[in-house]
């Protein structure tokens, strides 16, 4: 497993757009929380979630 800290403008629409880059990239979201110190944990399919070759 591997964690990976991404930073989002606090505005309107950018948890979207991060959204359909994932999307984009194939990339399958099973869940997602946000902790007591407001992070977003996302769980992810880890064999969609691998690098390309």
């Amino acid at each position: 497993m591997r964690d990976i800290e991404v930073v989002l403008a606090d505005v309107p629409g950018a948890l979207g757009e991060f959204g359909r880059v994932l999307g984009d990239a194939g990339v399958n979201i099973w869940t997602q929380y946000s902790d007591h110190d407001g992070r977003l944990i996302l769980v992810v399919d880890p064999l969609t979630a691998r690098p390309p070759a």
